[in-house]
């Protein structure tokens, strides 16, 4: 078991004047599931699994770790909600939601303990972040990333209640929730025939909220309650792969300055270490470093574990290409 894994599943919730370190079986929050167990063949993967879209075999991927998340507070809720819901005659089954873990594990035992808050995506496709919560209902759509190599993903798994879902159309970003349902979701496209594994994605989105009183809303939605972590590998995808670029980009002359340098080479397994996290070429291009996260999940680059940054080449002409061209690079101040 790795460090991330034991940091997470001792988790309790701290209580005032109580021993933080140790915790009734009541009070802890992450249970390790074994992979073995009845419990997890039986309950866990299977919800997992049924979950997944059509674009993703079961054969496909694997299970390497999974805690279950149980939080009785957060549940009542939960049920609270589901049955402010019956009374009222809207819809009130119990469906899932998925959430890709980026962050420490930490993360994992915040939305453990509080549940998740709204704001914790910094854009979505069907509504105010600030006001609701994103979530994806297939786990192999939390990223728009197309899987071109084995992907190791910590994914969170919700039980949510959809309620009365209002269609809205892409793009509703600053959309405010609508008064009178619960949730929405993104009216269908007119063809899925011919949709990019990106178009999916966001198609795939589900906007959550709870409405408390008349236009005021929950930072944590009580109808979306924390059930399970689960770490799972994914094959590469064969219906939205392509090609591997080679790990050298580039192989040529470099001039900066006075200085020149006869056989350079630019690999992708390497990152530029300079402050600030861009630079601009003498032909006006420019090279921007974006660390990984949730913002290159949304651009669709390649899932990566761990601090690394990724290097985006925006240049006017071909020319200015870093697999062909000789170049000069300067900082913006040098410029």
């Amino acid at each position: 078991m790795t460090s991330e894994y034991q940091a997470v599943q001792q988790f309790v919730i701290p209580r005032k004047g109580g021993n933080t370190q140790q915790g009734t079986q009541s009070s802890r929050l992450l249970d390790d599931i074994p992979l073995t167990s009845e419990d997890f063949r039986s309950h866990y993967w299977p919800i997992f699994c049924k979950h997944l879209s059509a674009h993703q075999k079961e054969r496909n991927i694997s299970a390497i770790h999974c805690m279950a998340i149980r939080n009785n507070t957060l549940e009542e809720k939960f049920k609270a909600f589901q049955k402010k819901l019956e009374d009222r005659g809207d819809p009130s089954e119990v469906s899932y939601g998925f959430y890709r873990l980026v962050g420490p594990p930490r993360e994992t035992e915040l939305i453990a303990q509080h549940g998740l808050f709204t704001g914790s995506t910094f854009i979505g496709d069907l509504g105010e972040t600030s006001k609701g919560v994103h979530l994806n209902e297939s786990p192999d759509l939390v990223t728009p990333a197309k899987f071109i190599e084995n992907t190791r993903l910590r994914i969170m798994a919700f039980k949510v209640l959809k309620g009365r879902s209002n269609m809205v159309g892409l793009s509703s970003f600053t959309l405010e929730p609508t008064s009178g349902f619960t949730s929405h979701v993104a009216r269908p496209p007119p063809t899925a025939d011919s949709l990019s594994r990106h178009e999916v994605f966001r198609y795939n989105q589900v906007y959550l909220y709870d409405e408390c009183e008349p236009g005021v809303y929950s930072n944590v939605p009580a109808n979306v309650l924390p059930f399970a972590v689960f770490t799972v590998d994914f094959a590469p995808n064969a219906t939205t792969s392509f090609k591997y670029m080679p790990i050298t980009l580039w192989n040529g002359v470099l001039k900066i300055g006075e200085r020149r340098y006869a056989d350079m080479t630019l690999q992708s397994s390497g990152g530029i270490l300079i402050k600030p996290p861009f630079f601009v070429l003498a032909s006006g291009a420019t090279v921007l470093v974006i660390p990984n996260g949730e913002f290159t999940s949304l651009l669709a680059l390649p899932c990566r574990e761990g601090p690394l940054f990724h290097i985006l080449h925006f240049s006017k002409t071909l020319g200015d290409s870093l697999l062909t061209g000789t170049f000069e690079p300067f900082t913006p101040e040098e410029k």
